[in-house]
């Protein structure tokens, strides 16, 4: 797959993403002013940054050898799925840093 190709469908992705958590966030008549005021911020941001941070943790993880991957598989079990999430806009950058840096040209 080109780069362009992966990231017209992460844009896609993210977008559709980012639809979702907004329609759950204007549809939750539970939020407080502070509460909605914090939701209408970040989790857009987390949300449209979700699939970039996916792409590029398993780019990582694939980079392992298979004892550090067992190892890093073994110390945070679970974990390896909520890394990702955890530090998504992060990886979200990254993602773009590293693709135009690749298509400098």
């Amino acid at each position: 797959m080109t780069k362009k190709k992966e990231l017209l469908i992460l844009i896609l992705i993210s977008i559709i993403l980012v639809t979702a958590a907004i329609l759950i966030i204007v549809f939750n008549n539970n939020l407080t002013e502070y509460d909605r005021a914090i939701a209408y911020y970040i989790y857009p941001l987390w949300s449209f940054s979700l699939s970039y941070s996916f792409v590029v943790w398993f780019r990582l993880v694939n980079r392992l050898t298979f004892l550090q991957g067992f190892w890093l598989g073994y110390v945070i079990k679970f974990g390896i799925i909520f890394i990702p999430i955890l530090i998504a806009p992060f990886f979200m950058l990254k993602y773009f840093i590293d693709y135009f840096k690749e298509n400098k040209q």
